[in-house]
């Protein structure tokens, strides 16, 4: 998924939550309370849980029934609306497959989400094995999670090229596992043998690096 589009989700999703509870808070602040509750090298918690554990937080108390119930739909229908995938992906995951690689997806979105997601912009096809930290029970960075999907795909890491987004989620641990890796996006990166701007600019890096 596009990280601004999935940034723009999680800012409506704080400026609904604050005019709830009428929050004294900026949804900067609220957010931050969120992002303390992301996992790292523990079990997956899925994000519906961190968003309801951030507002916990912030309101002193455990949310009602009918406040889970609310804060849920608004986790999905938030995602829904903003959040879109990076353009360019159905044509460089068609020449991917068309070389006869073996696609995956190491994802820390929670399941039915991310699997809605995937059917609903008609990419779901193209991906031979998908490991998600609600069904692994670990989520990215832990490097078990990488692990899982190598042997799914049964690689070894010199064998696959990962690309990603993020760098302490994605291609610090890849890199340190040995997987070739491919950074998205303008920021720096220690860890990534190449770096694109753009997901479409995968398409003639993979032109040279695929034959």
């Amino acid at each position: 998924m596009d990280l601004q589009s999935d940034k723009k989700a999680h800012d409506e999703i704080a400026r609904l939550i604050i005019d709830k509870f009428k929050l004294k808070i900026t949804p900067e602040e609220l957010l931050k309370n969120f992002f303390e509750y992301e996992p790292v090298t523990e079990k997956w918690i899925s994000a519906r849980k961190r968003f309801r554990n951030a507002v916990e937080k912030v309101i002193n108390r455990k949310l009602t029934d009918e406040e889970v119930y609310l804060i849920n739909f608004w986790y999905y229908r938030m995602h829904r609306l903003y959040c879109r995938i990076y353009e360019g992906v159905p044509d460089v995951l068609k020449f991917v497959k068309s070389k006869g690689f073996h696609l995956g997806i190491i994802s820390n979105i929670d399941d039915e989400f991310l699997f809605l997601e995937l059917d609903r912009h008609g990419i779901l096809e193209f991906f031979d094995t998908i490991v998600t930290s609600e069904g692994f029970g670990i989520s990215k960075p832990d490097k078990r999670i990488f692990e899982e999907a190598l042997r799914r795909a049964e690689v070894k890491p010199e064998e696959a090229l990962y690309v990603g987004d993020m760098e302490e989620y994605d291609m610090k641990p890849a890199k340190e596992m040995g997987f070739t890796t491919v950074m998205i996006g303008k920021g720096e990166s220690k860890y990534a043998d190449y770096k694109v701007e753009k997901f479409q600019d995968l398409l003639p890096l993979f032109q040279k690096l695929l034959q």
